[in-house]
């Protein structure tokens, strides 16, 4: 399905209302399918987590902890992740789901 521009944002990804918070309706990720754009979207806290995990890898990564870089996701949806605590179960089923996929080995 066709991505169109978020029209809460117009695809900043920014909520027009805040400078710090991700577009209400879009989640911060700029465009959206025509559905998604009538009704908005969630994110699952199991999808936070996983971009928890990508995120925290990421960080490893640059620091030189681990080697070969990291998976890449966008900017403005790193903002959905303020203040975002997943619990070590959640984490470790996050992190099994990218190994599982072959993102990570």
């Amino acid at each position: 399905m066709e991505k169109i521009i978020c029209d809460s944002c117009k695809g900043t990804g920014i909520d027009p209302k805040s400078i710090n918070e991700p577009c209400k309706k879009c989640s911060g990720f700029k465009k959206l399918d025509w559905i998604q754009n009538a009704t908005g979207i969630e994110i699952t806290r199991e999808e936070k987590c996983l971009l928890f995990a990508i995120k925290t890898l990421n960080e490893l990564s640059e620091m030189g902890v681990l080697s070969n870089g990291g998976l890449k996701i966008d900017e403005n949806a790193k903002i959905i992740l303020e203040d975002f605590e997943p619990t070590t179960e959640e984490l470790e089923k996050a992190i099994n789901i990218l190994k599982q996929e072959g993102y990570i080995s």
